[in-house]
């Protein structure tokens, strides 16, 4: 298994060496024009996706809320933030934004990782986001149940 890695990756900056970028350019190109075929069609990955990621978003969003965090439910992507400032969890007193702080501590305590927002904000804006940490959705549904379970431990912290 690792050797065969090993050659296609090996395989891969020859390609990319000799070719430059033209062959991974054609690639996309073809790919968009597959799809671009398939539009409308249930197979088509621009209706795929949507259609796959909808079910994932709208669990995390329950069990989110469940949990005592107030979910922003996005109409695309595959990220959802939501507020935790409801949950009544003991952090440091370090002068780290508080999202951040949160994240450490679902890390350390937890084993859950979440991305801080305010990493997103200059340091004049970023007291907007300390409230909110940003989840990913875009997982297998084991993951998305795993999340679920510790979520749920979360729940006495209201």
């Amino acid at each position: 298994m690792f050797l065969h890695f090993i050659r296609t990756a090996f395989t891969l900056v020859l390609l990319r060496y000799r070719y430059g970028k033209a062959f991974q350019q054609e690639a996309v190109a073809v790919g968009f024009e597959l799809e671009t075929d398939r539009l409308g069609k249930p197979e088509c990955y621009f209706n795929e996706l949507p259609a796959m990621l909808a079910p994932k978003r709208d669990e995390l969003a329950k069990q989110l809320l469940e949990a005592g965090f107030v979910p922003v439910i996005p109409d695309g992507g595959y990220f959802m933030v939501a507020d935790f400032s409801k949950l009544n969890v003991k952090l440091d007193d370090s002068d780290e934004p508080k999202d951040c702080k949160f994240v450490k501590w679902l890390i350390v305590n937890k084993k859950f990782a979440a991305i801080p927002s305010t990493v997103f904000y200059s340091p004049e804006h970023k007291s907007i986001a300390e409230n909110y940490i940003r989840f990913c959705f875009i997982k297998e549904d084991s993951t998305l149940e795993k999340a679920g379970e510790i979520l749920r431990d979360l729940k006495h912290l209201q």
